[in-house]
Formats: structure tokens, C-alpha cells, sequence
């Protein structure tokens, strides 16, 4: 899951803290088909956000913020919303889209 989102992050223009992974640790709970990954720059978690419905070795994935986030406190950290110059077509995706994202073969992060 790290490599997917490293690769993916540089491919899209995701990595603002220059090169290098911007995936730092992934936490993965197999069994429930959930990942939590975490991001070495809140501005990068955000980018990270536009990548909700892309496929993950042909599963559709659903990104999302952990429930307790607090945006007014995530506020002080970077940018809440993805940056609007993401090259999401390269990896087939559009601003704002969220297809194939129902079903039990879908995998959460």
C-alpha cells in the first residue's frame, strides 16, 4: 500500500516536500480491508484526499479522513482540500470523482 500511494503521489504531482516517499507508515487491518495511511506533510494527506475511487490492484479504493479529524485545528498544519494542479488524469481519475466506490470489494483508507 505505501509503494501504491509513493508512486502514485509522485506520478500526480502529489509530493510537495520535494522528492522522496510521501507515505510514511501504513497501518492495515486485512481482515476488515482497511489501511490507515499516514503522510509526512498534512499538505500531502490533502492531496492524498483526490485519490478517492482510485484502483488498487483492480479494487476501487474509498479515501477518507479518520472520524476524529478537526479541521480547525488541522487548519493551523497545511491546506485542507487537495491543490487544484494535480495531474489526476494520469492515474485516470477527475477532481471530485468517486466511481465504482460501492460493493463489498472495495478497500478503505
Amino acid at each position: 500500500m505505501a509503494v501504491f500511494f509513493n508512486q502514485v503521489m509522485a506520478v500526480i504531482g502529489g509530493n510537495t516536500a520535494g522528492p522522496g516517499d510521501a507515505v510514511c507508515s501504513v497501518c492495515m487491518n486485512h481482515e476488515q480491508r482497511f489501511a490507515l495511511v499516514e503522510f509526512r506533510l498534512a499538505e500531502e494527506a490533502s492531496n492524498a484526499m483526490a485519490l478517492d475511487g482510485i484502483l488498487f490492484e483492480g479494487v476501487p479504493v474509498k479515501v477518507r479522513r479518520p472520524t476524529d479529524y478537526n479541521l480547525s485545528l488541522a487548519a493551523a498544519l497545511g491546506p485542507s482540500q487537495p491543490s487544484p494542479n494535480l495531474k489526476l488524469a494520469a492515474v485516470g481519475l477527475t477532481a471530485g470523482s468517486t466511481g465504482g466506490l460501492e460493493g463489498p470489494d472495495r478497500i478503505f483508507v
